[in-house]
């Protein structure tokens, strides 16, 4: 009986053995594949001579996922979220982290748009035409000096960025946050989580998540949550994301931002400063008032025991 390894260390013995005598065989044989491009990592890789660059592609059916190996020169152009035809051949990938299989590409030739362009592209002419763009934007002057704001955050209990948002906020005194819970990835969800703030008498709405894929953020461009914002009266305040994570909805809210923590100084530096006092506050004015009264109430105490000092004085100096 062989002695026992860790049963990682024995899938890459088995990896490093199936490389060694298949790979050279596999050169052999070129494919041409449609695949869409998901992500394109920037580095570059390789000798001198030979460098390349990793790309992250999936079939036009969203079916599996593979890395390609395309040299440098040959990704001039290429852009995430479009579909090209790759000729070239597989091999058994350097390291298993990747997956097992790469492929390594030798040409290049432009499909179109990816199916989940398309669909953007479609939905968006839809809400135009009905209208769903000419939501009244709110210019947030109102909430200059606002003393107390209680404000919805429509975001996932996991996302770090609902943290973000609250470490900001909760330093300005006033401010009242309640997180609604939804799935990020679920329109149905969001869009209740919206319907939630809304039905939820709330200043404001603010609906944040951190950065991920453009995949992951599709869900925001769905009809059914654009509508939901077009048709809320208390204003949405959107971050998602980083700056290169554009929506739809980004266009619709009240106000976008490119971050949650940016979302969250925005609604800051509406509101400014919380004032000390709210004099309007008639609990205020009578507290106010007693203080004064018992202010004057003092003072003439004070000057009537100086009187009666002086008096007593006066008439032990007579007698």
């Amino acid at each position: 009986m062989s002695k026992p390894i860790d049963l990682w260390d024995a899938v890459k013995e088995i990896h490093n053995t199936v490389k060694d005598s298949v790979n050279n065989s596999l050169k052999e044989k070129l494919y041409t594949i449609s695949a869409e491009i998901l992500d394109i990592k920037q580095k570059n890789y390789g000798s001198f001579n030979y460098k390349y660059k990793y790309i992250d592609v999936t079939g036009i059916n969203d079916e599996g996922r593979i890395q390609l190996i395309v040299p440098v020169d040959l990704t001039v152009g290429l852009k995430e979220r479009h579909i090209y035809e790759f000729t070239g051949y597989f091999e058994v990938a350097s390291n298993l982290s990747y997956g097992f299989y790469q492929f390594r590409v030798t040409q290049v030739n432009y499909i179109g748009l990816s199916n989940s362009i398309l669909a953007k592209q479609s939905a968006l002419n839809e809400i135009v035409e009905k209208g769903l763009l000419k939501k009244r934007k709110n210019d947030f002057l109102s909430f200059k000096g606002m003393e107390q704001c209680r404000v919805a955050i429509v975001s996932s209990s996991r996302s770090k960025a609902v943290d973000d948002v609250n470490i900001l906020l909760n330093d300005r005194r006033g401010i009242q946050t309640h997180l609604i819970h939804v799935n990020l990835y679920d329109e149905k969800s969001i869009a209740d989580g919206l319907r939630s703030a809304e039905n939820g008498n709330f200043d404001v709405v603010l609906l944040v998540r951190g950065g991920g894929s453009e995949r992951e953020f599709e869900v925001f461009n769905s009809k059914t949550v654009i509508e939901q914002i077009s048709q809320m009266k208390t204003p949405v305040i959107v971050g998602l994301g980083h700056t290169s994570n554009q929506t739809i909805i980004d266009t619709v809210a009240d106000r976008s931002e490119t971050t949650p923590t940016s979302a969250a100084k925005f609604l800051l530096d509406v509101l400014g400063d919380a004032p000390k006092y709210n004099y309007s506050n008639q609990a205020y004015k009578n507290y106010n008032n007693r203080k004064q009264q018992q202010a004057k109430g003092g003072c003439l105490s004070l000057l009537f025991g100086m009187l009666l000092i002086i008096l007593v004085v006066y008439l032990g100096k007579a007698f």
